[in-house]
């Protein structure tokens, strides 16, 4: 299992533009198109995956998205015009004063699967879709026609993501590098209210318009490349004084053998001619293996201190032949109990 938290925030506005659709009674519509955009964004989640079927080279994981996010704009200028239908004339409108106050908030909350494949030695990739709902809140204030505008809406989310990591030999296998690609689609459906706080026209001060149909649709998408440190807990290596078979009966499991002995953990695997081994380890639920050996072990045992308590570890064992690594034997999973 393993448990993700993330926090975003936009460091800088950028060069954006928004634009806007807006209507006045049922004949007249308007456009704007704004010169500046105040923008700023905030976005957390969390994210929880837990795998439900392994085998050596694969894993089927649950996933589970918890995400908020608030956006806000603030238009400032804008270039646009205005339709009457019954005479089809344009007006032209220009100002650099501040137009519209814009901000957005949504709770999406989604589950899914997920598959994550070794398709090289130090290579794997991840892919994952999930669906769920969104709830969402969009509040704006029309300075130019002295209305807010309110509205509630639920709806579907869609998710799909893909995920390469490689783990280079180059660090003791310390960083893990990432390339990631995701996408969210978001649409949702509900009633908005629209309120004048002044006089505009023959509108009063005061007019409340309610539950006008609301439609909200945003498509997210991101690429990336990350580095991520793998600072879990090792085990140390300690010297083994008997020969693994002389000391306990073994538990076999995929060729590799294992027991718990004197607050020692001891592993033993088939010994071929000719041969050296290199071993690999990890918390389970974990994408990172870790290397657990400095040079490639000549017997076919190793000992180790006993590792924290309460946990699954997983090992698995490379045949070294001529300075290259076989493929790996199965894996084999460890549970420290109290």
């Amino acid at each position: 299992m393993s448990l993700g938290v993330s926090v975003y925030s936009n460091l800088y506005t950028g060069s954006g533009q928004m634009t806007d659709n807006d209507w006045i009674d049922n004949i007249l519509i308007s456009y704007s198109k704004s010169k500046k955009l105040d923008f700023k964004a905030l976005q957390a989640g969390l994210h929880l995956n837990y795998d439900i079927v392994e085998t050596n080279f694969s894993a089927l994981y649950l996933l589970t998205r918890f995400e908020y996010q608030n956006v806000i704009e603030k238009m400032v200028g804008f270039t646009g015009w205005a339709v009457n239908y019954n005479t089809n004339r344009q007006t032209e409108i220009n100002g650099s004063d501040p137009t519209l106050n814009y901000e957005v908030s949504y709770l999406n909350t989604q589950a899914g699967l997920g598959i994550r494949t070794q398709i090289f030695n130090r290579v794997t990739i991840d892919l994952s879709t999930a669906v769920g709902y969104i709830r969402m809140k969009d509040l704006d204030d029309h300075l130019l026609r002295f209305k807010t505008a309110e509205a509630i809406a639920d709806g579907l989310s869609i998710y799909g993501a893909m995920q390469i990591k490689f783990t280079p030999s180059w660090f003791n296998d310390l960083m893990t590098f990432s390339l990631n690609g995701e996408i969210d689609y978001l649409n949702a459906s509900g009633g908005q209210n629209q309120t004048w706080y002044a006089d505009e026209g023959n509108i009063s001060a005061g007019t409340r318009i309610k539950d006008i149909p609301y439609t909200f649709s945003n498509l997210q998408y991101g690429f990336g490349l990350n580095l991520i440190l793998n600072l879990g807990k090792t085990l140390t290596k300690v010297s083994a004084e008997k020969r693994l078979h002389e000391i306990f009966n073994p538990l076999k499991h995929s060729g590799l053998i294992y027991r718990i002995l004197n607050n020692k953990l001891v592993l033993s695997w088939a010994k071929l001619p000719n041969s050296s081994y290199n071993i690999y380890g990890r918390i389970r639920g974990s994408s990172a293996w870790h290397k657990l050996n400095d040079n490639p072990l000549q017997d076919n045992y190793v000992v180790y201190d006993k590792p924290p308590q309460n946990m699954v570890y997983q090992f698995r064992i490379f045949t070294v032949i001529n300075g290259k690594e076989s493929i790996y034997s199965g894996i084999m999973n460890v549970k420290i109990d109290e």
